[in-house]
């Protein structure tokens, strides 16, 4: 339901002792998203809202990819910042190095990478969007069968919590309260998000005493 926004790269530069084969100044032509370096963010450290780094060496095909990439560093230790960075690698692509006009293969790069938590703005704009699909679902729903009474506690609390997040979102209250009216008119066709939002008003439905 969150659409995460975890991580960023901080920097794509070469160590400074340049050896023979080694590439400098790298073009990257091609550069991980945000929900790519979300999905790769370590769980414990997600959890425990730690930032951190890895530094890559990896050799680069004609292609430009790279390969046969390894940990030189990683810190803070303990937090997997070093598997994170290799799951990233395959989504860096550099423009490829050429001699006479031909790429050539082989060189190495040596690549810092930085993961980064969210700004609270981007925390609570993921949450505030959340808050208006489910508000669609469960209004759609209540819409098309007006006897699920149990979803009306459900929607009253969606449209509050919404309409709470906006200024923490940097979102006009006028325009969170259209959007949640779209959301109604035309809910997400998302099945799994559909689903996990109806689990949560089931759960709450089966809390209560």
């Amino acid at each position: 339901m969150i659409s995460s926004v975890i991580g960023a790269v901080a920097a794509l530069v070469l160590a400074a002792s340049p050896a023979p084969d080694w590439i400098t100044n790298p073009d990257w032509a091609e550069l991980p998203t945000s929900d790519q370096f979300a999905d790769a963010y370590p769980e414990r450290a997600k959890r425990e809202r730690v930032e951190g780094g890895a530094t890559l060496l990896c050799r680069v095909l004609d292609t430009g990819r790279l390969t046969d990439c390894r940990v030189v560093s990683e810190a803070p230790t303990g937090y997997e910042f070093g598997e994170a960075a290799l799951k990233i690698a395959p989504e860096l692509r550099m423009k490829p190095v050429a001699i006479d006009g031909k790429p050539v293969s082989g060189g190495q790069v040596r690549i810092p990478l930085k993961f980064k938590m969210p700004e609270p703005e981007d925390e609570a704009a993921d949450v505030l969007e959340g808050a208006i699909q489910c508000f669609g679902v469960l209004g759609a729903d209540f819409d098309a069968d007006p006897t699920r009474q149990r979803l009306i506690p459900a929607l009253d609390f969606l449209r509050a919590a919404a309409l709470n997040l906006a200024p923490y979102a940097n979102a006009d209250a006028d325009t969170v309260r259209a959007r949640l009216d779209a959301a109604r008119a035309k809910p997400l066709a998302d099945e799994d998000f559909r689903r996990d939002c109806r689990a949560d008003v089931d759960n709450l439905s089966r809390a209560e005493p």
